[in-house]
């Protein structure tokens, strides 16, 4: 990944309560899979 910093400001709107459920918590994994691979987390 080029910019994990970047992927995780793209994902953090959809990681808001008024986003949908579903929506929500796949972001949430998204995040959890940038943050494992990234080593400068």
């Amino acid at each position: 990944m080029k910019d994990p910093g970047a992927a995780r400001r793209t994902l953090e709107p959809l990681l808001l309560p008024n986003a949908g459920a579903d929506l929500r918590a796949h972001a949430r994994e998204i995040t959890q899979e940038i943050n494992r691979d990234d080593p400068r987390k």
